[in-house]
């Protein structure tokens, strides 16, 4: 029942994003009628967007859609981009982006984009002459911290996607990239591996930073010694074939049993390498990565993939920024676990 609860729930959001204010929805007997639920099942999804201020409801008349704004006319967030050229095709940024225009949709907000290349002054004069309610920043690094600091000292209510940022005065939303790197790294150690290699990017990146924690939380929790040549930090500048050399130097100096690959930009590189010195997933080696596999890679079927919630952390961005707006919270803090798929291998097919 919890799966059509869900269903019915994604059936009514998407009627609410589409409509208008005042739309009258679907009474309680069709939608039990048409995904076949008790009336009590479709009650307790209208109650549950009746309780996030989305619709009302009219005794005798029915049930309505409610797209206003709690405190103004018009609700604007500011959202800045690292790789504001790209963000479209990027899938990273797609996924995340999902969730917040499905939110601002429905919440009926304008959103502004810029570049975090742009100065600090240009992007403020930006803010101020939109009124803007919340500034979002979607992926930074740790050089955007202290530019998101000073807008929230200017008295901006300021997140962070996907970055976990401690110290600073900033709302962040992220997945739990400490945590997810640890069960990953428990999941090949159940496996029997020992020797996990880990390639990460440069040593400052933030989600590097902590998913290199996690691995490292694991192996001292099954008192496998940290052996730092397994682990491989990129420059902070490289080319591409430097990552399929370092991944070929790991498994001849170390003879690494899997490798851990921090994302997926890197994971075709570090796949050519392994297969220049002629080993075969998963039977030579395992490999791991964070992020969605593309379906070009022809070795996805045996590397096991964390997958993000990005799509849920766009989503509870602007939800949480509304309740911050609104007064009924006063800092978010939030990380949501990622989703873990451990490949089988080609002998328990």
């Amino acid at each position: 029942m919890q799966t059509k609860y869900i269903e019915i729930q994604n059936y009514i959001e998407e009627l609410i994003a589409k409509g208008e204010n005042g739309y009258i929805l679907p009474t309680e007997k069709e939608l039990s009628v048409k995904f076949n639920v008790s009336h009590m099942t479709v009650r307790k999804v209208y109650e549950y967007f009746e309780k996030e201020g989305l619709l009302y409801r009219k005794k005798g008349k029915g049930t309505f859609i409610r797209k206003i704004n709690f405190i103004k006319k018009d609700l604007h967030f500011f959202f800045l981009i690292p790789d504001y050229d790209n963000y479209q095709t990027n899938p990273i940024y797609t996924e995340i982006f999902n969730g917040i225009f499905k939110k601002l949709s429905i919440y009926n907000i304008k959103g502004h984009f810029s570049n975090f290349c742009e100065p600090f002054y240009s992007i403020l004069k930006e803010i101020k002459k939109n009124e803007c309610d919340a500034i979002i920043s979607v992926t930074p690094e740790k050089i955007h911290f202290k530019f998101l600091e000073e807008l929230s000292d200017r008295g901006y209510k300021v997140f962070a996607i996907n970055r976990i940022i401690k110290n600073y005065n900033i709302n962040y939303i992220s997945a739990d990239h400490i945590q997810d790197s640890y069960r990953l790294t428990k999941e090949l150690i159940k496996r029997g591996i020992k020797k996990i290699g880990f390639i990460g990017l440069w040593e400052g990146h933030e989600f590097s930073k902590y998913r290199l924690k996690g691995y490292e939380k694991a192996l001292n929790e099954e008192k496998i010694k940290l052996d730092t040549n397994l682990i491989v930090n990129l420059p902070l500048y490289f080319k591409k074939e430097l990552i399929t050399e370092k991944t070929i130097n790991l498994i001849i100096r170390n003879d690494v049993e899997s490798i851990i690959c921090v994302g997926c930009s890197l994971l075709s590189y570090i796949l050519k390498g392994i297969r220049e010195i002629g080993l075969k997933i998963p039977i030579d080696i395992e490999v791991a990565t964070f992020d969605k596999i593309l379906d070009d890679i022809e070795e996805k079927k045996y590397i096991h993939e964390v997958i993000q919630p990005l799509e849920k952390i766009g989503e509870y961005a602007i939800e949480s920024a509304l309740k911050i707006i609104k007064g009924e919270i006063g800092k978010i803090e939030m990380v949501i676990p990622s989703k873990i798929i451990m490949k089988k291998k080609q002998n328990e097919e």
